[in-house]
């Protein structure tokens, strides 16, 4: 903001200090908030690039129409870290069917 005099509300009266400081402050951290996305998204293209089984997974899913970079990476890291035997457990994973649970003396669904 180069001027504070020249700063005008829409139906043309000057705006305060104190909130010439906030808008400067909100500035400031959506600067920080848009660099930090940036990170995460030059890191994550780079584990893409990397060649593990989860990013296989991931290119495979990306093959997929409305499937982007990170929804396919965050998938295979969330959903896809282990592998599935049939197909009750991939839906017991997604919370699509009861998935039992057994610990000690304690048997649900």
């Amino acid at each position: 903001m180069p001027n504070d005099r020249e700063h005008k509300t829409g139906d043309g009266r000057t705006l305060g200090v104190a909130l010439l400081a906030e808008i400067r402050r909100e500035a400031e951290r959506l600067a920080l908030v848009e660099r930090q996305i940036k990170e995460v998204e030059t890191a994550q293209h780079a584990a893409l690039k990397a060649a593990t089984k989860l990013v296989t997974k991931a290119r495979k899913l990306m093959r997929l129409n409305g499937i982007g970079e990170v929804f396919a990476n965050g998938l295979t890291h969330e959903a896809f870290w282990r592998d599935f035997e049939n197909r009750c457990q991939v839906g017991g994973a997604f919370g699509l069917r009861p998935w039992p649970w057994d610990s000690g003396d304690m048997h649900r669904d």
